[in-house]
């Protein structure tokens, strides 16, 4: 490290020349540190489910579950005097081959009749048939629909034929957190804001306010569209791409708010699915294809009625007493 006596020695351009290289030398550095900073915003605040469209399963950090269960001084395994279990025969076996011996003894040789033979023991074989293999073609066709499509900005959902597309405000939402998370700038904060915005005056609006003028929306819009082209910083990677990408489906972000009928996100498309995914976690899918197409159209009606705001047991009590009260009209007809 030079000292103090050794830069007096130097001279007017050799001081310039050394401070300039010191300066690029800070400056390196400083981005140097820049870099490792964000690195590390990255690592602390990893995205999760709670800031993204991660699901559970793939957070970082989770505690593992901790049994209640004491320790104790037993075997593991089944306790003597514990009932056991074992696979039951069926009472209706669907082929009964009888075992009986020949009528004639071989050691006397009297003749003993089929009626006195006494059943002494049984038991059972269970076999799988032939597997045999099943051709399935799926054809695909697709159709053009007149009302709107909420997408989570998958391209295989924004390439569906529909009059419009909405994109999934709660994905968005969930981005614009993970940005207010890791970067020191307000733009994911309005941006933030102004969707919530955006929500709150669907909430409030009135059916005339969506197909008439309205200054709220209009006015909401053009905020929008002045905070979505606002230029950003170059330290913020992971937003541009979400800027650029919004800016491409910007006519997509606030249909909801001209048709009533038209959800502001894929909630309802999602529980709606949930029931399925819940069910192949717990028992591993179905068992046969008619025990699938049942609980599809079951959850089906469960979902329309609770979507109109019914109560699905006495919708589906109500179904089924006019079903039995036709049958019964049918038989004595």
């Amino acid at each position: 490290m030079l000292s103090k006596e050794d830069l007096h020695k130097f001279g007017k351009q050799e001081l310039v020349d050394f401070t300039y290289n010191l300066l690029l030398q800070v400056e390196k550095l400083i981005n140097e540190v820049q870099e490792l900073r964000d690195e590390l915003k990255v690592y602390k605040n990893h995205k999760n489910s709670g800031n993204s469209s991660l699901p559970p399963s793939k957070d970082l950090f989770k505690l593992k579950n901790q049994s209640l269960r004491e320790k104790s001084d037993k075997k593991s395994g089944g306790q003597p005097g514990h009932k056991g279990e074992t696979l039951r025969m069926t009472a209706n076996p669907d082929t009964i081959i009888k075992h009986v011996p020949g009528q004639k003894c071989p050691g006397c040789g009297e003749i003993h009749p089929e009626e006195s033979f006494q059943l002494v023991g049984k038991r059972q074989v269970i076999d799988t048939p032939v597997i045999k293999a099943k051709v399935t073609e799926h054809q695909l066709y697709k159709s053009t629909c007149k009302c709107g499509y909420v997408s989570d900005s998958l391209s295989a959902q924004l390439k569906t034929l529909a009059k419009a597309h909405q994109l999934c405000l709660a994905h968005l939402l969930r981005d614009l957190t993970y940005f207010q998370e890791i970067y020191l700038i307000s733009w994911p904060t309005q941006m933030k804001d102004l969707l919530l915005k955006a929500i709150r005056l669907k909430n409030a609006m009135s059916m005339e306010q969506y197909t008439e003028p309205f200054w709220e929306r209009y006015q909401l819009i053009k905020d929008f569209g002045i905070l979505l082209n606002q230029a950003l910083p170059g330290n913020v990677p992971k937003i541009l791409p979400f800027q650029k990408r919004i800016i491409k489906r910007q006519s997509q972000v606030f249909p909801f708010l001209f048709s009533p009928g038209v959800p502001y996100d894929n909630n309802g498309s999602e529980r709606a699915i949930r029931n399925i995914k819940v069910k192949q976690k717990v028992s591993g899918g179905f068992r046969s294809e008619i025990g699938a197409e049942i609980f599809a159209i079951l959850r089906s009606v469960f979902d329309t009625i609770l979507k109109k705001g019914g109560n699905p047991y006495d919708n589906i009590r109500f179904a089924l007493n006019v079903a039995a009260s036709k049958n019964e009209y049918l038989i004595h007809k």
